[in-house]
């Protein structure tokens, strides 16, 4: 048997760990050959089913190819979930089939169909299972079953798999948990328009409800009215200058989908549900109660779970020195877009949609306002000693006033995320390295192939030169000779850019 070096996830508990072990034990995973439409004439795919806990299943869809090879390449494919704009499941067989296309005949396609339910949690349909943290489960146990010395995956190898991981949206924010938490365990990651904060929604909301709570008489002067819009201009700026109602619509349906997907407001402030929160402090304590998501699908009768109901997951996210405001230490060199809320919390105001008028609710506590300030990773060790694997994140295009509110605020709300979170791991990731260094390790790749960063002339030149030549490989649908549409073609940039990740060394 082979002996290499492998790391557990960091989230599962001793109880966890043991009822795995034994339902592996006593029900190892299935392995069996499917016919089907998904893999291409030169490839077999395998199905396999992998215990998951005492009850719990998930399928892997495994695509190699038909000749045994010594190279053990594995591409491994974390699907989008459910819309993010309606909610419904989407089947990532058109993708698998896609992304076959763009790998070479040696690398194995591995797919992980993590549960996701976005049926809202109720007593009339018990599927706690298939909310999360049962992703961040299913990934981490897929992952370890492909690099454990003693998986049955591994059976008579010599050498460990050599793992990029691609994903989008939840997918996306999976794939950066694994490498966030696993960093040995993965050669590189390419995500493309990853959703990795989950959190920030509800800050969203209250700026751009524009009411401020005060327990002063409601006067309102010219200069008041002229600050804030000031105040929600620049606040606007960060997400592309797109409009209010564009960018409040998608928050809004993304708290919506939120809140069918998550049980407990912690579930989402924890960072393998919202990997950003690896690297930067939230900005906010975890609410005892409802936030002002919660409020506005409660007046809208999407309610959420009661929070009564199970008080002991509630309360502040942690209780580190650094999240308390009388402790924090001075962060004034740090840009001030990142490390702290720039405005006081406000409260919702009424009538948001036009369609249906939403009268809000206040409540007497308000929560506080955090520093969002950087956070250390790894968060124990030495940080020498671990080396995030090469990022590249995605972009989707830039939106154009074409485009409905809802795309428009969903777009640029995505690409605000993903450029927040390649500077923080650029931050946090590489203490006591060249700047130069972290910028080359994770890049941010924009829709017509450009780098979107900082880096010296001669090296940005050829990186450009090499995303170009993906983008010329992967663009062009050979069937019909145009262009493919903006989430095949980014998701097979991601993709080829792997394929070339594989040739170098960590």
């Amino acid at each position: 048997m082979p002996v290499f070096h492998h790391v557990m996830p960091l989230h599962v508990g001793p109880r966890g760990l043991i009822n795995s072990t034994l339902r592996y034990l006593l029900s190892p995973p299935s392995r069996r050959l499917s016919s089907s439409f998904i893999s291409l004439p030169n490839r077999k795919h395998e199905i396999i089913h992998l215990p998951i806990g005492l009850h719990g299943e998930l399928r892997i869809d495994l695509i190699s190819p038909l000749q045994p090879t010594s190279i053990r390449n594995l591409l491994v494919h974390l699907p989008s979930g459910p819309s993010l704009a309606t909610g419904l499941h989407n089947s990532s067989d058109h993708q698998l089939a896609n992304i076959q296309s763009a790998i070479s005949e040696t690398t194995t396609l591995v797919s992980i169909n993590y549960r996701l339910d976005t049926s809202p949690p109720g007593p009339d349909h018990d599927s706690a299972r298939d909310h999360f943290p049962t992703p961040i489960h299913d990934v981490t146990a897929a992952l370890d079953y492909l690099t454990s010395s003693t998986s049955s995956f591994n059976y008579d190898q010599d050498t460990p798999p050599k793992i990029c991981l691609v994903g989008n949206h939840i997918g996306g924010a999976l794939a950066t948990t694994l490498a966030l938490t696993q960093p040995n365990d993965i050669h590189g990651l390419a995500i493309t328009d990853p959703l990795v904060d989950w959190v920030v929604l509800d800050e969203i909301v209250e700026h751009l409800r524009g009411v401020e709570e005060s327990h002063e008489p409601e006067t309102h002067t010219t200069g008041h009215d002229s600050l804030r819009k000031r105040q929600r201009s620049r606040y606007l700026s960060r997400f592309g200058g797109v409009s209010e109602a564009g960018l409040l619509e998608a928050s809004e349906s993304l708290i919506r989908l939120r809140s069918k997907l998550f049980k407990t407001p912690s579930a989402y402030f924890d960072p393998f549900a919202s990997p950003i929160l690896f690297l930067r402090a939230p900005g906010r304590d975890t609410p005892y109660a409802t936030t002002v998501g919660d409020r506005l699908l409660q007046d809208m009768t999407i309610d959420e779970p009661d929070s009564e109901s199970d008080s002991d997951s509630f309360g502040p996210y942690d209780d580190d020195w650094d999240q308390t405001s009388n402790s924090s230490p001075d962060n004034s060199s740090q840009p001030e877009s990142i490390l702290q809320s720039d405005y006081p919390l406000i409260q919702p105001l009424e009538g948001i949609d036009s369609a249906k008028t939403i009268t809000t609710r206040t409540t007497s506590h308000t929560p506080p306002r955090r520093r969002k300030v950087l956070r250390r990773w790894p968060s124990v060790g030495r940080p020498e000693e671990v080396l995030l694997p090469e990022v590249r994140i995605f972009l989707s295009p830039t939106i154009s006033p074409s485009d409905p509110l809802l795309q428009q605020g969903m777009t640029s709300l995505l690409r605000a995320q993903s450029i927040e979170l390649a500077d923080l791991l650029r931050r946090a990731c590489f203490y006591g390295r060249e700047s130069g260094f972290a910028q080359d390790r994770v890049q941010v790749i924009e829709a017509n192939g450009r780098v979107k960063t900082t880096t010296p002339a001669g090296d940005k030149g050829a990186l450009e030169s090499e995303i170009h030549a993906v983008d010329d490989d992967v663009l062009d649908d050979p069937a019909t000779g145009s262009i493919r549409p903006y989430g095949t073609s980014q998701l097979l940039n991601a993709v080829a850019w792997a394929e070339k990740a594989f040739s170098r060394e960590s």
